[in-house]
């Protein structure tokens, strides 16, 4: 198992943020097959210089990974401003690499619609999207 130095991830997830068609939905190439396969084979060729066996695999799951961690707290910061919390209790993400993950943050906020059933009750149903 290879180790992850401070100084290498945050190398990766520059590397990975120049890569936005893996991650912004808003890429003209985020549905492009091939130019997400070469940013895949940039991010494998980095990984690489550390564990000659990395694979797509192992990409594919350390940014899972990553994106899974910075969500957990982007929610927790979010949760809290929602709470009405003062400018001093507004929960302070612990993970060390989170302000480098923060170009995510757009992919991961919630966009809010309402749509109304117009039936015999009137009933409104309002539905939270999230983009990952």
């Amino acid at each position: 198992m290879v180790s992850w130095t401070k100084e290498f991830l945050l190398e990766f997830i520059e590397l990975f943020k120049a890569q936005e068609p893996l991650w912004f939905i808003k890429s003209k190439d985020y549905y492009n097959k091939q130019k997400r396969n070469q940013c895949y084979d940039l991010l494998l060729e980095k990984l690489k210089s550390i564990d000659p066996n990395a694979s797509r695999d192992t990409i594919t799951k350390k940014i899972n990974n990553l994106r899974s961690s910075f969500r957990k707290e982007f929610k927790k910061v979010m949760a809290s401003k929602v709470s009405g919390a003062a400018a001093d209790q507004i929960y302070k993400p612990k993970l060390w690499y989170y302000e480098d993950l923060l170009f995510l943050k757009d992919q991961e906020e919630a966009l809010d619609s309402t749509s109304s059933i117009n039936d015999n009750n009137d009933m409104t149903v309002s539905t939270r999207h999230f983009f990952i």
